[in-house]
């Protein structure tokens, strides 16, 4: 018998869902600053998380050491470097455990999440800046809270079910954010959908109650309200012109110093 206490977390995760769904058809406060896809390279059906259970732990992980991806910020044009507009190489790492067990609730099955998940999209080639290079596009922790747990969601049927989602908000959970590019610190509301798609084998709950093991695609979309402000890269130009100028002052400067 499912306890009071994990139907009001599958009746959460189901609100959540349908939440985020309609607000795809609605205006809503909070603003897409991110967003993952495929990397267009691999084609269509390429594999980029695995999903495996052992020893009574689940545990999600890519499907190599690192995921190619691409990553776009959204919305960012002239506020951003040119070199960080448009779609961004990325390398994607997923660090994501769980002891808790599945659960179906109204036609959904539900693989909840009882410790940290974090996702790090990483630029695949480093932007130096001033000597430093930056390549921390967005990592996102994702903290359940007592009552809440972050949830892959998908319909029952292991023949007929090839995708599933993860949802998570602010309202129940503790989600960060950290960039090198953009800023978080004022923001008072992230949420995010993770979509899974091409999932093999089809959905299903194994005998030891977790998730059965499968393959998987994977995209993201990442909002905050208000939108993050942008940490001031500099253009390479710029940091051209600023060393021609700094240049130019030492030479005046050592010129003065010199006796008549």
């Amino acid at each position: 018998m499912t306890s009071p206490s994990t139907t009001k977390c599958m009746v959460s995760a189901v609100s959540v869902i349908l939440g985020l769904l309609a607000a795809g058809s609605a205006s809503a406060t909070p603003v897409t600053f991110a967003q993952v896809t495929e990397h267009v390279a691999n084609g269509p059906g390429n594999v980029n998380i695995d999903w495996s259970v052992s020893g009574g732990v689940g545990s999600l992980t890519t499907h190599t050491t690192s995921d190619a991806v691409d990553f776009i910020y959204k919305s960012y044009d002239g506020m951003l470097p040119a070199a960080l507009l448009g779609t961004q190489s990325a390398n994607l790492t997923i660090s994501a455990k769980t002891t808790a067990n599945a659960t179906s609730f109204s036609g959904f099955d539900f693989q909840p999440f009882n410790q940290t998940i974090t996702l790090a999209f990483t630029r695949a080639t480093p932007l130096v800046v001033l000597g430093t290079p930056l390549s921390n596009l967005l990592t996102v922790t994702v903290t359940p809270k007592s009552a809440n747990r972050p949830s892959f969601v998908g319909n029952d049927g292991s023949t007929t079910t090839h995708s599933m989602a993860l949802v998570s908000d602010t309202a129940h959970e503790t989600i960060t954010y950290t960039s090198d590019f953009i800023n978080f610190s004022h923001t008072i509301e992230r949420d995010l959908a993770l979509s899974f798609s091409a999932v093999n084998p089809g959905l299903s709950i194994a005998s030891n109650d977790f998730f059965a093991g499968f393959q998987a695609d994977f995209t993201g979309t990442f909002d905050s309200d208000p939108a993050p402000s942008t940490i001031e890269v500099p253009e390479p130009g710029s940091l051209l012109i600023l060393a021609a100028g700094i240049g130019g002052i030492a030479v005046l400067v050592r010129r003065r110093s010199q006796p008549v």
